[in-house]
């Protein structure tokens, strides 16, 4: 028992460990063979390139084995390569060395060997070690071939041509073997050597080079495969080279396969990208690249320096771009053919079928390209933070197609897509700068806004304001990048450049008045100014009020502007006061009803209670019934404490039925309010009173057609410093619309009351003319003396360079008559001649003639005045008259006037069609009887209301008896055409303070020149200064009069 316990324990200390052995897999004899000895041929290489060939070791015994090392036991190891790092296979496992042959240049075939040990632990005693044995052969590079001709995409029955250069590069002739193309398929027939390839047995002389061409001609859409056995010389090994190419219809193609600019407005020029490419293996070149329509409307755009009647579009698979530009001259469809030739046999010609839409979208948005928010209030603590805004609005100036499509509006849409579902998706905003956040800008689309019908090209329906805020959310500028997406086919893209600078001030304490503006009712052309007052509470030095961001609120109507522009930022000084200017100046024709439009003035103060406020605006537009001469009152400068003159303004109905006054009220009467600096006590102080009203019946005051003017007065009594503005506001009923009427007011208070008025003469004179002629039977031959001398007429004109506008009507209001309309006819169809009309002097000449048989009830400042108001002004005889040029009525005629109405009331309508702020832009001149003599011999003559006219107006009367027509028509077109020799003051001079100072361009102008001739003079009766014509300011001079205001009680 011991001794076999013996046994065992002796035996389980002698137990061996199970051995790996080597096995390395090669090839033999055409067999694969597992041995320690191993040989791998690379076979033959092509100097200087690489083969890499794998080693499989295989651990073919059941114990473990271990790869220690790999030595180079001899040969050329510099050609060869084997990865080798120590590892251990477990039995029967294997792994893979990467074994490289790269055999340098050489001048001829070498033959490489190497002979590896390697290196095993695990083993059987004797068995360590492996031997691999690598061989290769080196080919010059002279002998490489292609070892596959690659045809590529050629069309049916069309053919290319490939092929390869074999060059013999040493000293002695080269023997070249180029065989027989064969296939299996019958491939190989649709190859072929051309006439001048090489072929068969060819020797090459020493440094020469010969070509294999092969041509590929496939008749069927599909893919062909062919072989070709070939060696460069007889050193060389043989190869075979496989043909290969594809059939197809075609190699050229084209996207879009037609051209659709869509919607474009007319002139706007559109550019689509057409993509070539060609599946062949040439290049294809496409010329004579034109337009099938000669229209203009479609053409080639060519990049700079590039003809646009060639394009090469690169072979194998190689891409070209065509620029096709639309650019419709009309509405409606429109269609052509963009047509060229290529050197493609089977595809010899092509064409692009373009289109476009003419009426489409055209994108504009203002401000741009930079949305400057100026400075913004930025408070740490403010809670809500406080803020900006400002307007960015987005237009439609395209035009619209004749038949309405929503597609051919202006939409917002997603760019990704070019839809227009979601028109947030059209807006980016990316901050430019480290110190903007990606929050504090923001772009909100308005609630209004049917991203469905989008901006139609139509003028009230075109336009969306979005608005951008800025919350700051730290000190320091601010810049982001808005980004607006629109479908406009020329500028899919607007870029703005939004900014703002964010700084720390300390809280403002302002008020607003007032906090609306009712403009009152007002017709088309006329305006009016309102305006509002921002003022700073603060008393302390460092009490500044920051105002930025001031402008037209969103979704304000258009006809509202602000004539001194929007405010971006401004530092209102402690106790300083802003006034802001708002006008209202309705365009096109006077609604036949009452329509009202409203808006607002929205602007940021630098107050964390209230950082944003707004003054309403809201004016009514319709026919005006009532004529108020004069509907705007500037009172001028008035010193602290004294009152302004007293100024009246009366009212007429110009209306074919009664208008009722119902009440009114002094809408805003500037001033303080009780407890204001300059208002003690515990009433209001207003600075502007009425003081004479009319009385009004509780049951209305009727104004009657031609009947007496309602007569009301007003006074100016400032009570601080600075400019005052005010409204009185009339309500009346006129066919039974209630409607308020409102005279504007102005003044401005300073402490010793000096006033100065400045007139500005255009560098180029502007004259608006319009003639009434009497037509009646014994004007025939005035008619033919004033168009005869037409040269002395326009004489003033055309050396003053005068842009002038000259238009005719009669003295015939009765039915069938011309009543106020322009005249016009066949041989001068212009209602209104210019200086660019062509033959102006014949077709002035035809409508000074109107003939002799018109009306014998001859009026002259009847039709003058519906000439230039509504609804005529706005109708028939729109177009002639400009804001800011001179006006001029010239009447001729031989009779009194027979107008109905009086001559005031005239009179206030022609100042009132300029304002009563602006009298010497008007004139009332007549070629009449005014001499005791004419009168006698024409039998009749003026009875005083043509010489009232132009007396008051500082016109011009002469004579129609005159023998000398050329000198009263030089006369009379000086002053017409605008040869200004009295100017108007504003208010009433006290000559006891002071003289009145007269200066032309900053130079004083004495009332008497060195020689002691007369230069100018004041006119107490007109109060004017009237200037002699040799001393009157030339066109471009600005005339300056300054004087002291007389204080009244």
């Amino acid at each position: 028992m011991l001794s076999l316990v013996g046994l065992l324990g002796c035996g389980r200390d002698t137990v061996e460990k199970v051995p790996g052995e080597i096995g390395i897999v090669s090839q033999r004899d055409g067999a694969t063979v597992t041995d320690r000895d191993a040989h791998i041929d690379f076979g033959s290489v092509f100097d200087s390139q690489s083969v890499t060939l794998p080693i499989v070791v295989k651990n073919v015994a059941r114990g473990t084995l271990t790869l220690t090392a790999l030595e180079v036991t001899s040969g050329n190891s510099e050609v060869f390569k084997v990865e080798f790092e120590p590892t251990t296979i477990s039995a029967s496992g294997a792994v893979e060395l990467s074994a490289t042959f790269s055999p340098p240049e050489t001048a001829e075939p070498v033959d490489y060997q190497v002979v590896y040990t390697l290196r095993a632990e695990n083993t059987r005693p004797g068995e360590e070690t492996a031997t691999i044995t690598l061989t290769g052969r080196g080919i010059p590079g002279a002998c490489e071939l292609p070892k596959t001709i690659d045809f590529g995409n050629v069309a049916l029955e069309d053919t290319d041509v490939e092929g390869f250069t074999v060059a013999n590069l040493t000293q002695l002739p080269a023997d070249v073997f180029i065989g027989d193309i064969t296939s299996s398929s019958g491939d190989h027939n649709a190859f072929s050597f051309t006439s001048d390839s090489l072929n068969g047995e060819t020797r090459l002389d020493p440094e020469t080079s010969g070509e294999v061409r092969i041509d590929f001609r496939p008749t069927e859409q599909k893919t062909y495969l062919a072989f070709v056995k070939a060696r460069a010389s007889a050193q060389c090994p043989e190869q075979i080279i496989t043909l290969t190419g594809t059939g197809v219809q075609s190699v050229l193609s084209w996207t879009p396969a037609q051209v659709d600019c869509g919607y474009v407005t007319p002139g706007v020029e559109v550019v689509k990208d057409v993509t070539f490419t060609n599946a062949g293996n040439k290049d294809a070149t496409l010329s004579s690249i034109r337009a099938a329509s000669t229209t203009g409307e479609f053409y080639v755009v060519a990049d700079e320096g590039a003809d646009p009647t060639t394009l090469v579009v690169p072979g194998k698979g190689g891409t070209a771009v065509m620029h096709v530009a639309c650019k419709p001259a009309v509405l409606g469809p429109r269609q052509s053919l963009v047509q060229f030739e290529t050197n493609l046999a089977k595809q010899p010609q092509g064409q692009i079928t373009v289109k476009a839409f003419g009426g489409g979208p055209d994108v504009d948005v203002k401000p741009s390209p930079n949305l400057s928010f100026g400075k913004v209030a930025y408070f740490a603590s403010a809670n809500p933070p406080s803020y900006a805004k400002k307007k960015l609005s987005v237009m439609n100036v395209g035009t619209a197609p004749a038949a309405p499509d929503v597609k051919a509006n202006l939409h917002l849409v997603d760019p990704a897509t070019g839809e227009y579902t979601n028109p947030e998706l059209a807006i980016e905003v990316t901050p430019l700068n480290a110190d903007t956040a990606p929050d504090e800008f923001k772009v909100e689309i308005p609630a209004g806004y049917d991203n469905e019908q989008g901006l139609e090209a139509k003028v009230g329906k075109n336009q969306v304001d979005l608005v951008v805020t800025i919350t700051p959310v730290s000190l320091g500028m601010k810049q982001a990048e808005i980004k607006i997406h629109t479908n406009d086919p020329d500028e899919p893209v607007v870029t703005i450049v939004a900014s703002a600078d964010a700084v720390q001030l300390p809280p403002c304490d302002y008020t607003v008045t007032p906090s609306t503006l009712n403009f009152g009712l007002i017709s088309p052309p006329d305006y009016r100014d309102l305006s509002f007052t921002i003022k700073n509470n603060g008393t302390n030095p460092g009490d500044v009020c920051l105002l930025s961001s001031l402008d037209l609120g969103p979704n304000t109507d258009p006809f509202y502007s602000l004539p001194n522009g929007p405010i971006d930022s401004y530092e209102l000084q402690p106790g300083e006061a802003k006034e802001i200017m708002v006008r209202v100046w309705p365009q096109g024709q006077t609604p036949s009803g009452v329509s009202t439009i409203t808006g607002t003035v929205d602007f940021y103060v630098s107050s964390p209670i209230k950082p944003a406020a707004s003054v309403v605006l809201s004016s009514q537009l319709a026919p005006s019934c009532l004529t108020i001469a004069p509907d705007d009152l500037d009172f001028g400068t008035v010193q602290i404490g004294c009152s302004s003159q007293t100024r009246s303004f009366q009212i007429y109905n110009t209306c074919s039925s009664t208008v009722t006054i119902n009440s009114f009220s002094m809408q805003a009467a500037a001033g303080q309010q009780p407890g204001g600096p300059n208002c003690p006590g515990t009433s209001p102080c207003p600075e502007f009173l009425l003081t004479q009203t009319p009385n009004i019946p509780g049951s209305g005051l009727p104004v009657n057609i031609g009947g007496a003017p309602v007569t009301f007065q007003a006074k100016y009594k400032p009570i601080d410093t600075g400019s005052d503005t005010g409204a009185i506001a009339i309500s009346a009923t006129q066919g039974g619309t209630n409607v308020t009427y409102v005279v504007s007011l102005h003044g401005k208070g300073d402490t010793v009351g000096i006033q100065t008025d400045v007139y500005t003469q255009d560098a180029k004179p502007k004259a608006d003319i319009l003639m009434v002629i009497d037509t009646s039977g014994s004007m025939c031959d005035d008619q033919a003396n004033l168009a005869s001398n037409f040269a002395a007429f326009i004489k003033y004109a055309q050396s003053a360079q005068v842009d002038y506008h000259i238009a005719v009507t009669t003295t015939d209001m009765d039915p069938g008559g011309e009543q106020a309309r322009f005249i016009y006819g066949a041989s001068h169809p212009e209602k209104v001649l210019t200086p660019t009309t062509v033959d102006v002097e014949n077709k002035f000449k035809a409508k000074v003639a109107p003939g002799c048989n018109g009306s014998a009830t001859e009026m002259e400042a009847e039709p003058a005045l519906q000439a230039l108001t509504p609804p005529l002004i706005n109708s028939d005889n729109a177009g002639f008259l400009r804001n800011d040029a001179a006006l001029a009525v010239v009447a001729l005629t031989d009779e009194p006037d027979q107008s109905p109405n009086t001559t005031t009331y005239y009179l206030n309508g022609f100042w009132n069609i300029k304002g009563f702020n602006r009298k010497a832009m008007f004139t009332f001149n007549a070629i009449a009887g005014f001499s005791p003599a004419c009168k006698s011999q024409v039998g009749g003559g003026d009875s005083g209301e043509l010489a009232f006219y132009v007396a008051q107006t500082n016109g011009v009367s002469e004579d129609i008896c005159t023998a000398d027509w050329a000198k009263t028509l030089e006369n009379l077109g000086k002053t017409a055409f605008g040869f200004r020799t009295n100017f108007f003051m504003t208010s009433t001079p006290d000559l006891t303070k002071g003289p009145i100072e007269v200066q032309i361009d900053n130079v004083p102008v004495d009332p008497v020149d060195a020689r002691g001739a007369t230069v100018w003079t004041y006119d107490p009766v007109q109060n004017s200064i009237n200037f002699e014509p040799m001393y009157v300011p030339e066109p471009g001079q600005t005339l300056t009069i300054t004087y002291n205001t007389t204080c009244y009680p």
